[in-house]
Order: structure tokens, then sequence, then C-alpha cells
């Protein structure tokens, strides 16, 4: 059995409601941090890593994706914590 495979048969129905309810994976996108994610220079699309992450994650779990896009990284954690996004990548900012 690959890997994959076994990926596949843990994500059950339950567990697609219980992280993308409605069959929609919100992604909460800090722009304000340029390691994770920015607007591509050419199309004003959000790219980037967590855009890349999110996507995958949402293939995984057989899903759409949707992008919540915040320009400061306080108002993405905050878009997670009010259940405005189901997801969210943060660095961990020394300076807090």
């Amino acid at each position: 059995m690959t890997r994959e495979h076994q990926q596949q048969q843990a994500i059950t129905p339950a567990v697609v409601s219980a992280i993308a309810p409605g069959g929609l994976l919100r992604a909460s996108i800090n722009l304000g941090n340029p390691i994770l994610a920015n607007k591509d220079a050419a199309s004003g699309e959000p790219v980037g890593l967590s855009i890349d992450l999110a996507r995958e994650f949402a293939r995984r779990l057989g899903v759409k994706t949707e992008l919540v896009v915040f320009e400061r990284a306080a108002a993405s954690v905050d878009a997670v914590k009010n259940e405005k996004a189901d997801i969210g990548f943060f660095a961990i900012d020394p300076r807090a």
C-alpha cells in the first residue's frame, strides 16, 4: 500500500467535514510575510508557499480552496480565530 493510499484512507468524510465545512477549505493568507505569500507582479493574484500548501491540502481532502487574503499577519490570525478561515500559515514573529 502506498503512502498516498494510506493518507487517503485516513481522510474520512467526518475529517473533511470538520476541516472544510461545506466542502470548501478557506485558507487565511498573509501577504505581510513575503516568504509565505505575495502577489504575482503580472496577475496580481496571490502566489507562494502558503497558497501551494493550501491548494495541496484541499486537493488531498477532495475539496475546493478559497483564499482569504490579508495584508497583515494579525488580521490573518484573527480570521482563523474567528472562524472566517479554516486554516492559516503563520511564522513566529520574534518581536512579539
